[in-house]
């Protein structure tokens, strides 16, 4: 038997950050739908078909995905950032709606589900792809947190191209698309437990979920067994090392015994290879520390570029605003003038 979590919720409600960290901790599979028809929707523009025509994805047949180590893989290329472009998010609701195209990718993610314990996010997991998923939690966030949640990543990309009042009417135009497309909109089921996570952090939410889970009997059935595992994958590793120092002990013994100059000798050449090998580490520390990348700019960091463009969007509304109101005094000024004239 395979335990199955779907997590459904809208665009930047924080789906798939807090199932990658729920997935580490349980050991689960993380599987990311929603990565799966933005493949296919680069796939259909790099082809450059007619995306309107659901004919025209017939090249699904032939495609292939996998999922390694969090990343997603398209017909053997890592397409991760490729997927989060402008571009993509644009169309991804046209790809979606198709039923061909839904149908193909859920047979796909209930394959993965099948033999594996998972952890699934997207839109329609748990009333569709895994409607008998042990777990189902609909994720949401007011749009005004998820527009900051997705310039914060746009921003760590290097992808940052368009403002938050932007990207706020791209979130509502995305959850208007993906609420009322006739084939398995998003919606929230009756047994989902809602998790509002406007004002709550990643790991506060990841260990609500885990809660849920040890409610419903997954750690006392199964994380035993993970941890007899690690008891015996232990012991094994000790009998192998005792088994070497024994055998190390044995082959010193039958070893002749050397003179006690050459003995010396050895010991001073040993003493050189470590000071040598000693100032090497050195040498490669300073040269890796050279050419060594500058990082990424910090999530922290991300999210104070944001708050930054956020007061900056405001502070040009109420110039606009203020301008206004004094043009209309100005003109009610004038007109007093006149009657006054």
């Amino acid at each position: 038997m395979s335990w199955q979590i779907a997590i459904d919720g809208p665009a930047g409600a924080g789906k798939s950050t807090i199932a990658k960290e729920v997935a580490k901790e349980l050991g689960f599979e993380y599987v990311d739908t929603g990565a799966m028809y933005r493949a296919v929707t680069l796939k259909a523009m790099k082809l450059g078909i007619n995306m309107e025509d659901e004919k025209e994805y017939s090249f699904l047949e032939d495609t292939e995905f996998d999922f390694r180590n969090h990343k997603i893989y398209l017909d053997n290329i890592d397409v991760s950032d490729d997927i989060r472009t402008l571009a993509v998010s644009n169309n991804v609701s046209l790809v979606s709606k198709f039923k061909y195209v839904r149908t193909i990718l859920v047979h796909l993610q209930r394959k993965l589900a099948n033999d594996k314990n998972v952890i699934m996010d997207g839109r329609d997991i748990g009333s569709v792809v895994l409607p008998n998923a042990f777990l189902k939690i609909f994720l949401n966030a007011n749009v005004e947190e998820r527009a900051k949640r997705r310039m914060s990543e746009r921003v760590i990309s290097n992808n940052n191209s368009l403002s938050y009042l932007e990207t706020i009417e791209e979130i509502k135009v995305r959850d208007y698309k993906d609420s009322n497309r006739e084939v398995s909109p998003l919606i929230k089921t009756s047994d989902a437990i809602e998790i509002d996570s406007s004002k709550l952090n990643v790991r506060t939410v990841v260990e609500m979920i885990i809660s849920l889970v040890i409610e419903r009997g997954y750690r006392m059935e199964n994380l035993e067994k993970k941890s007899e595992t690690i008891v015996e994958e232990t012991v094994v590793e000790e009998t192998k090392q005792e088994e070497l120092v024994v055998e190390e002990k044995e082959a010193k013994k039958a070893a002749p015994k050397k003179a006690p100059k050459a003995k010396e000798a050895e010991a001073v050449v040993e003493e050189t290879v470590v000071e040598e090998k000693q100032e090497e580490l050195v040498v490669e520390e300073k040269e890796a520390k050279k050419a060594a990348p500058k990082k990424a700019p910090k999530a922290k960091e991300a999210e104070a570029v944001v708050e930054e463009t956020v007061v900056e969007e405001k502070q040009e509304e109420l110039a606009v605003k203020d301008k206004e109101t004094a043009k209309k005094e100005t003109v009610k000024s004038e007109k007093e003038d006149d009657v006054d004239d």
